[in-house]
């Protein structure tokens, strides 16, 4: 378990096994150590640094941050995939001093924004076809993008389908009117549209213009086109994928093709038209990574100083932007300055010749991997925002009391500023967010991350029937979706639109109100938004229900079973069905003392999300309350009621099930309320928290605790 720390491999490996990675781990490679193994539900790291010797990926590995390859050999065996699930959260390789042999696939993401133009690239060498990468296989999906050319509409059609009948015989996706959405500047000027997916093959050294109505996974017949005040927008977010070699080394784009060493180049030709308003060439960044437009031109000869770009950001007709590299001047949003000497990875960009002889040179040393990310693929410039509203019965009427609004932007920041507004307490009925060391009203943040948990803070209730409803309409997803983390129940509840949750409080446990709701983010790409099971009993056989919510491109579900709360083993498991979304399933043995259940969602891709643990026991348990939660700085309480006395045991475990504290807890019987002290700082997250008898081991309660930073 690298569990967010650096492993560094200076020698062979031995054994069997797996490494465990997340997305704050790191792996270096500094010697030969041979074949390197993930386990599949932990195959994520940050960055993975290759300086010396070689080393083989044996099975899938998912990098989120930077790759860089300084020296020696990584044998990926197509197992390696360049994550990108945010405009701000997409991998990078940075300066190649080393080989890398096999296939890698590169992501791009792609928020949802307005249904525009973007000029794009593959960012691989040897992809094939573009119906293979960038359309799915032409099949529906939560990624990829309908490209459509010169056949019409086909009522027969289906328009939306895990089968091919939504393509015609040459890739192409059936439209309302038949027009071609994605197009080459080829010799100065714009072809009529590409008219045969399935043959034309990605080429790493040349751009594409293609509209983005979304991912393939809504009915392209029947979808209407939502025109807001603003302009024409997409149906949803989504992520275009191409698999092939990465291109490493000098790239020199000139007048009889472009030379690369590694992937042999292309015939792709730059304009040699010359005058004030010809000579304009179309070519990507070669590189899955930002490039300083200021070394390139450096390095480059008989080219303007500037280049021009699509900006898909400002409307749904997109606007040229432009940057010039010996006046440093830009036209660029006041929140990205300077953005604009950076040609982002997977960026399509103009050129233009001064006489009849110009080449673009790109040089590994002009890679920047530090670079901020911009917003070149799409983000409006609207605010992202959730609103929660407190509202509470009266004459059994739900009435509005308070509310707070949590605000999204690059422009913000996560410290206390000008972007907030401080709650002022009403003296009945207060819902504040509790962020930046404050009690606000207002929180404006930088665009949400999976480790962002933002508890909102009820006060003053004066009754004991309440709703939260929560407002996500005006939320822009960067990835990553907003769900309501309810630590009393023990409930994730997935945020889609306007939800309202309805809880019960009871003044005399601080638990049922304080500290109980959370605002959290996961990844927007998991197989399903949320997942709720339960486990009922009937003559010592359980069956266990649960129910999947937002379903996508779920493979199938795997139902695990575990006696002591910690270790789950499969017990079974279900295809997913697209005509249902309540599942079930029987063990068959006969259960005794207490029984853990979960669900493990698998997506096409392997992609794995988990569901609330759901607890049967034939034990007769009393109630057992852990608070704050969230917790925030050491002090933890354990209200225990009617419970027998005797030795317990706390223990606290972090996402990968390692134990980080245990404290012992004697109990007098009946009830009571214990104080603890927690002595080991713990980071910002969600854990595991575990009461044990001490001398039986057995599990008395289970819950999750969110710890604040």
């Amino acid at each position: 378990n690298l569990n967010g720390h650096t492993l560094m491999l200076t020698g062979a490996l031995t054994g069997t096994g797996s490494l465990r990675g997340t997305t704050t781990s790191s792996l270096v490679v500094n010697g030969t150590v041979g074949t390197i193994s993930f386990d599949q539900s932990y195959n994520s790291l940050n960055n993975l640094t290759i300086t010396s010797g070689s080393a083989t990926l044996g099975n899938a590995l998912n990098i989120y941050g930077t790759f860089t390859p300084t020296g020696g050999t990584l044998t990926t065996g197509s197992y390696l995939t360049l994550k990108s699930v945010s405009i701000a959260s997409s991998a990078v390789v940075g300066v190649v001093g080393g080989t890398i042999t096999g296939n890698v696939t590169v992501e791009r993401y792609i928020p949802k924004s307005y249904r525009a133009y973007r000029d794009i690239a593959p960012e691989v060498y040897g992809a094939g076809s573009i119906f293979n990468n960038w359309q799915e296989g032409g099949v529906a999906a939560s990624t990829g993008i309908f490209i459509t050319g010169t056949t019409a509409a086909d009522p027969s059609k289906t328009h939306y389908s895990s089968t091919l009948t939504n393509t015609n015989a040459y890739g192409l996706d059936y439209s309302i009117n038949g027009t071609a959405s994605a197009f080459n500047f080829v010799n100065g000027a714009w072809n009529s549209g590409i008219t045969d997916t399935k043959s034309t093959t990605l080429d790493a050294f040349q751009g594409y213009r293609v509209l983005i109505r979304g991912a393939r996974d809504f009915n392209l017949y029947t979808t209407p086109v939502n025109n807001t005040q603003n302009g024409l927008q997409m149906v949803d977010a989504t992520t275009l994928r191409a698999t092939g070699q990465l291109v490493t080394g000098t790239v020199t784009y000139g007048t009889t093709g472009v030379t690369n060493t590694a992937t042999g180049g292309s015939s792709y030709t730059l304009n040699t038209a010359v005058g004030s308003r010809t000579g304009f060439s179309y070519i990507p960044n070669p590189y899955v990574c930002p490039v300083d437009w200021v070394q390139v031109y450096g390095a480059s000869s008989n080219i303007n100083a500037s280049y021009w770009y699509l900006d898909p950001t400002t409307n749904a007709t997109s606007s040229y932007r432009a940057y010039n590299a010996l006046t440093g001047s830009s036209i660029i949003y006041s929140d990205e300055q300077n953005a604009g000497q950076y040609i982002q990875a997977g960026q399509a960009v103009f050129v233009q010749a001064t006489t009849s002889n110009p080449s673009v040179v790109f040089n590994e040393s002009a890679k920047v991997p530090s670079s901020t990310k911009l917003s070149v693929f799409g983000a409006t410039n609207a605010l992202s925002k959730i609103y929660i509203s407190l509202l509470k019965q009266v004459n059994g009427n739900a009435t509005v009391t308070d509310g707070a609004a949590i605000a999204f932007s690059s422009r913000f920041s996560n410290n206390y500023g000008a972007q907030d507004a401080l709650k002022l307490s009403n003296a009945n009925d207060n819902i504040s967010i509790s962020d930046k060391g404050q009690s606000l009203s207002i929180d404006g943040r930088l665009p949400a991350t999976a480790t962002d948990v933002l508890p909102l803070t009820l006060g003053q209730l004066s009754t004991t029937a309440y709703q939260l409803k929560v407002d996500a309409s005006a939320y822009i997803s960067n990835g990553f979706a907003p769900y309501l983390l309810d630590s009393y129940k023990n409930t994730t509840t997935a945020i889609n639109g306007i939800d309202s949750i309805a809880f019960t409080v009871d003044a005399a446990i601080a638990a049922t109100y304080q500290n109980r709701f959370s605002i959290i983010f996961q990844p927007s790409a998991l197989p399903v938004s949320a997942i709720t099971a339960s486990a009922t009993l009937n003559n010592g056989i359980a069956t266990i229900t649960w129910k999947a919510v937002g379903e996508g491109n779920v493979s199938h579900y795997d139902v695990e079973k575990s006696t002591d709360g910690t270790n789950f083993s499969k017990i079974g498991s279900t295809v997913a069905q697209s005509t249902t979304t309540t599942y079930s399933l029987v063990d068959n043995k006969v259960v005794s003392g207490n029984n853990y259940y979960r669900i493990k969602a698998v997506s096409e891709t392997g992609v794995v999300n988990y569901s609330n643990v759901a607890l049967l026991t034939t034990n007769h348990l009393s109630l057992i309350t852990v608070f704050p939660n969230p917790l925030k700085g050491s002090t933890l309480n354990i209200q225990m009621g009617n419970v027998v006395a005797g030795k317990y045991v706390l223990s606290i475990y972090n996402t990968l099930g390692e134990k980080v504290n245990e404290q012992p807890v004697t109990h007098l019987g009946g009830s009571g309320n214990y104080v603890l002290t927690i002595n080991k700082t713990l980071a910002s997250g969600v854990y595991g928290v575990t009461i044990r008898e001490e001398g039986s081991k057995q599990v008395v309660y289970q819950t999750s605790l969110s710890v604040m930073p």
